[in-house]
């Protein structure tokens, strides 16, 4: 069986976070990739940033609250976020103990949300960002924000 898995547009009146995180555990730094687009597929921003860290989860977490706060800045619901990190959307989902500061500002910035839908995507469907976070992880990376 094939299945097909590509980025769809978002839900009319809707805007679309793909985010990602690509993680080299011999440098210990990590690379975040995220796009924002609106229901047309229109990119509204997009952003790379790169992370010194121990482990790709935080990196995740930290990505999904960062562009969390930009969204509510912004006002840019309603937003539908999709990740390809099962483990970050369960730690939000659920109780994460070892990194609950970052896990409760993230369920702080969702709270009585119900214009904000956390989704789990495939990596192939969300290229985009995955291709931001890998090149955002290179040795000599500047933090880059495209905007629309």
């Amino acid at each position: 069986m094939t299945v097909n898995i590509s980025w769809h547009k978002p839900t009319k009146h809707w805007f679309k976070l793909n985010i990602d995180g690509t993680y080299k555990i011999d440098a210990q730094k990590s690379g975040v990739g995220d796009v924002i687009r609106n229901h047309t597929g229109k990119w509204i921003l997009g952003i790379q940033m790169q992370h010194i860290t121990t482990s790709p989860l935080p990196t995740e977490l930290q990505a999904i609250h960062e562009r969390l706060q930009i969204a509510n800045k912004y006002y840019l619901f309603p937003l539908e976020v999709e990740t390809d990190s099962t483990e970050a959307i369960m730690a939000i989902q659920q109780d994460h103990l070892v990194l609950s500061n970052l896990v409760v500002a993230c369920r702080s910035l969702m709270h009585h949300r119900k214009d904000l839908l956390l989704l789990h995507k495939f990596r192939k469907g969300n290229q985009v960002a995955h291709m931001l976070a890998k090149d955002a992880a290179k040795e000599n990376y500047k933090q880059l924000s495209l905007q629309y």
